[in-house]
């Protein structure tokens, strides 16, 4: 039998009332009656929509994009676009300089107070932006500002000017130049609660943070995507007291060996939160500066590729968050040891026993749980401890270990 199930109707016209016919009084010259079309009363027009829907949409885009395809299409829209309450978000990206010239003049200089986030992609434009002074403080609602592609030529003037923004509470510089010289200025920024910084990841530098002046900065969370020194990483609690979260790219070795008893650090009061990708110093000198500085951590992930295997000492991390990281309640490691004096047919006779370690008693009451995995390659074995609520380790076990070999 065959089966009467009303089909679903899928066509374009479904969701839009066609027209309707409408008959005429016929003519003394026709024939037929003669039928013409008539817009239905069931139609919504795009200025029927509620202008809070259109600042919600708006929300999601780039105003330069909103510019080029909603303001010339009516005064509704223009208005919208210009309400007082709609804060716009700027993406200035590669262009030529007669074209930026013109969206300057026509849309920027006539709108800075309206700008809540500013992107520049192109270094060659920021100091027409920010220039002179006077400029600097029309940007009254300005609060995100991100520099990609920084050029050293460009920047220190424009850092200077950056204190007048009022309400400048995160920044972001991307560049693909080492910066020297800048950090002073940005820990000055009397607003600023958040900062990034992208260099090279061969640039590793001590990160001029050594400053001149004393500094009490208001940055509340850090990201350093780039390389530092111990040196560097040592001062940061004198200048950022009230910083909460902080992530490092790689911590490394001081160029001259410092004496432990010189390890000195202030308190971090504030600092719930730290993350290290690639940690290079010895264990013996994170132990002090764990029991000088991270009293009130919460959160700490480390990676490192340990040599020696003495950052899987399960007892000493043991005794160390007892007695230094009271608070700690996510424990997140990716540690990579070379192992030497493998037996080929066994591998993991040695690791079993480190594993044991870290399944006592004190991590199973803090549902902290660990694994490892073994890989082959020209020159040994090496091993890969990790968390196994660790996210950052799957994605590295692909990215790279893909072409190794696995037990």
């Amino acid at each position: 039998m065959t089966s009467t199930k009303p089909q679903r109707r899928t066509n374009f016209f479904d969701y839009f009332p066609l027209a309707k016919k409408v008959r005429l009084p016929p003519s003394d010259n026709d024939d037929d009656d003669v039928q013409i079309s008539q817009p239905s009363k069931n139609y919504t027009r795009l200025e029927d929509l509620p202008p809070e829907l259109f600042l919600e949409i708006f929300q999601y885009l780039d105003m330069l994009d909103i510019h080029k395809g909603f303001f010339n299409l009516n005064t509704y829209l223009q208005n919208i676009l210009f309400d007082s309450t709609f804060l716009w978000r700027v993406n200035i990206s590669l262009m030529s300089k007669s074209n930026f010239e013109q969206l300057n003049r026509q849309l920027l200089i006539p709108n800075r107070h309206r700008i809540q986030t500013l992107n520049i992609s192109n270094p060659c434009f920021a100091d027409s932006i920010f220039s002179p002074v006077t400029v600097v403080k029309c940007f009254e609602q300005l609060e995100t500002l991100i520099f990609n592609n920084v050029k050293p030529k460009y920047f220190p003037n424009i850092l200077r000017r950056l204190a007048y923004l009022r309400n400048l509470s995160k920044l972001i510089i991307i560049s693909k130049i080492y910066l020297e010289n800048i950090y002073e200025t940005v820990f000055s920024l009397p607003k600023l609660k958040y900062f990034k910084i992208k260099l090279p990841s061969l640039s590793i530098g001590d990160f001029n943070i050594r400053f001149g002046k004393q500094i009490n900065s208001s940055i509340e969370h850090i990201v350093i995507d780039a390389g530092i020194m111990l040196s560097a990483f040592i001062s940061l609690p004198s200048y950022v007291p009230n910083l909460q979260t902080l992530y490092i790219q790689s911590l490394n070795k001081t160029f001259y060996n410092n004496p432990l008893t010189e390890c000195k650090m202030e308190n971090w009061n504030h600092l719930k939160k730290i993350e290290i990708d690639d940690i290079k110093i010895d264990f013996s000198l994170f132990e002090i500066i764990s029991g000088q500085s991270l009293g009130q951590i919460e959160i700490l992930r480390l990676g490192t590729y340990d040599e020696g295997g003495i950052y899987l000492n399960a007892r000493r991390w043991e005794q160390l968050i007892l007695s230094s990281m009271p608070k700690l309640r996510v424990f997140d490691i990716q540690f990579q040891v070379h192992l030497n004096n493998v037996n080929d047919e066994n591998p993991d006779v040695t690791y079993k026993t480190i594993l044991d370690d870290f399944s006592s008693l004190f991590w199973i009451q803090r549902k902290w749980f660990f694994d490892y995995l073994f890989y082959k390659h020209s020159y040994g074995y090496n091993a890969m401890f990790y968390s196994m609520n660790s996210k950052r380790y799957f994605k590295n076990k692909i990215t790279n270990l893909i072409y190794l070999t696995f037990f």
